[in-house]
């Protein structure tokens, strides 16, 4: 995978949703840089990745796909994934939270 088709990919699409197996192809693109990385405990790991001046996160689903956004800057990015670590430890205490990977 290329640092192209990951960009172009994720422009023309809001979410893009690859299989889970793409994980080491899209870690391993020339110039991509991860930024912040931390464990969900429920899905994995999640990331803020700086790819060619753009900043995108990437997560794992519940369906073993993973899922990216692009974000404007980073702070955008960092709220985001605050929210989403702020949802997982609300399932853990069993509040019947859901996460909506798709929209």
């Amino acid at each position: 995978m290329t640092a192209k088709y990951l960009l172009d990919s994720v422009e023309r699409k809001k979410i893009l949703i690859l299989p889970e197996n793409k994980l080491d192809q899209i870690l391993n693109i020339k110039g991509l840089k991860i930024l912040r990385e931390d464990n969900t405990y429920v899905c994995n790991r999640i990331r803020i990745l700086g790819l060619n001046k753009k900043i995108l996160t990437l997560e794992f689903t519940l369906n073993h796909e993973l899922s990216i956004r692009k974000f404007d800057n980073l702070k955008e990015a960092e709220e985001f994934v605050n929210d989403r670590l702020e949802t997982y430890d609300k399932m853990w205490d069993g509040c019947g939270c859901k996460v909506d990977y798709y929209h």
